[in-house]
């Protein structure tokens, strides 16, 4: 298989998924609860499309998590929530938007956000891997 068969096909696994988290983010973004245009994203790693390995979330948040302009940084304040997820793609996508907010927009709360976080050692090892 060719790579670019092999991508369309871990496109098709993750897409795949779509109802499911669909019911388990109750059609709405798992990082700001906005029930707009939602989209499968995978969370490296795992390399395999599981429902710990991806998350749905909107089009604005996608890119932000994709590296987009965050003009204001108090946008993103809902991932004061999202950083205490108890499921572990939301966390960690939550924690490293929050990690890109203090180094790149210099967000005081973001920081102490972080700070009062609890990760598990899953979590750390997922972020630590990827950061």
């Amino acid at each position: 298989m060719g790579r670019r068969q092999q991508h369309a096909a871990k496109v098709a696994a993750y897409e795949a998924l779509g109802k499911d988290l669909a019911r388990r983010a109750r059609s709405r973004c798992e990082l700001c609860d906005q029930p707009r245009s939602l989209r499968v994203l995978p969370v490296p790693p795992p390399e395999e499309a599981d429902l710990d390995a991806a998350i749905l979330v909107c089009e604005p948040c996608r890119e932000w998590i994709e590296g987009g302009r965050i003009a204001d940084p108090n946008e993103l304040r809902f991932l004061e929530t999202a950083g205490w997820s108890d499921i572990p793609p939301v966390q960690i996508v939550a924690v490293r938007l929050l990690r890109r907010l203090v180094e790149e927009a210099d967000a005081r709360w973001a920081s102490d956000v972080l700070d009062g976080l609890w990760l598990t050692d899953e979590i750390t090892e997922r972020l630590d891997g990827t950061s």
